[in-house]
């Protein structure tokens, strides 16, 4: 590499017997003390200044390709070994997750039945627990004035209380303890009404989804796209 001027800075090239990280490292730490001449906020105002910096900028690319060519060099025994160990994990790993996957779609079925079974036992109790309360209320209607009727209607209402009792257990019972895992999935219907609901509640995040999709699009070559207008920005190069 060749220096440049402003610093007057001749370290800016390689050599020694130092490692290559301390050798890249003081390449481009010089490469910072130099662009603190030359990238002071006071922008370039002459060809002077747009030649040295273009010269900067020449010197940092070069410095960071050959600084990540020496990190893939010295990275490259650590990739092989660690891929070497993962060659080797992997189908003893990949069988017990296929075991696992296995078993999970024989279970599942299974599993999904035997909660239908204790749902349809829940149902039924409750339908009793309904029936008994109400064949008790009628009984405490029509005991006005009889007091062996009242007594047989509080019996029964308190029959229809422990039905209750047991429909309220059969009910938790069918929706645990079944080894089911329950989890939420959004299928969309109607796309213009969620696309109008995300506007108004993650506009930010709706915003910037279809920005990516509208920048992929532009970079692809549309240049008409609903809602956007397509502008060229440059920068340099």
């Amino acid at each position: 590499m060749s220096a440049l001027t402003v610093t007057e800075n001749d370290r800016i090239v390689m050599g020694g017997n130092r490692s290559p990280f301390d050798e890249h490292n003081e390449v481009i730490n010089d490469l910072w003390t130099e662009s603190e001449a030359w990238l002071n906020g006071d922008g370039i105002k002459s060809e002077a200044d747009a030649e040295g910096v273009e010269k900067l900028l020449d010197l940092s690319r070069k410095a960071k390709t050959a600084a990540d060519a020496a990190r893939k060099a010295e990275k490259e025994p650590h990739d092989k070994a660690a891929k070497a160990v993962d060659a080797q994990w992997k189908p003893v790993i990949g069988r017990a997750d296929t075991i696992a996957t296995a078993c999970k779609e024989v279970l599942t079925p299974w599993k999904k039945a035997r909660e239908a079974e204790k749902a349809a036992i829940a149902e039924a109790a409750r339908r009793e627990a309904e029936e008994v309360r109400r064949k008790a209320q009628e009984a405490m209607r029509s005991s006005a004035g009889n007091v062996l009727a009242r007594q047989d209607a509080e019996h029964l209402l308190n029959s229809a209380k422990i039905a209750e009792r047991d429909a309220a257990k059969a009910t938790k019972a069918a929706v645990t303890g079944n080894g089911l895992r329950s989890t939420p999935k959004a299928v969309l219907v109607d796309g213009a009404k969620a696309a109008e609901h995300y506007w108004r509640t993650r506009r930010e995040d709706f915003r910037a989804f279809l920005q990516k999709l509208a920048d992929s699009d532009a970079r692809s070559g549309t240049y008409s796209i609903p809602g956007f207008e397509i502008v060229e920005e440059k920068t340099a190069i």
